[in-house]
């Protein structure tokens, strides 16, 4: 877990872990929404109603709509260097 996922855990220690999978599918459907549609149009109803979930969840579990790109981003190249590094192995 990186430290910008610990951050934005740590009002969530005491979380289930379908909590954590709840978090985990927000954050997928972030990327998709803001590789598709961009940052711009990019909004928290949208996201609560793709990913199944209310908007209150979503600020529940991230606290704000700034966290949630800042984390959607922050993974999206997280496994994009992952990528680079198997890549560079084979």
């Amino acid at each position: 877990m990186s430290t910008l996922e610990f951050l934005a855990l740590s009002n969530m220690v005491n979380s289930s872990e379908a909590m954590f999978d709840r978090r985990r599918r927000i954050l997928r459907v972030a990327r998709k929404m803001i590789g598709s549609d961009g940052l711009e149009n990019f909004n928290m109803r949208d996201l609560g109603k793709k990913a199944d979930v209310s908007t209150r969840t979503i600020y529940n579990a991230f606290g704000s709509k700034e966290t949630v790109i800042a984390l959607a981003i922050y993974t999206f190249f997280e496994k994009l260097e992952s990528f680079k590094i198997k890549t560079l192995k084979k």
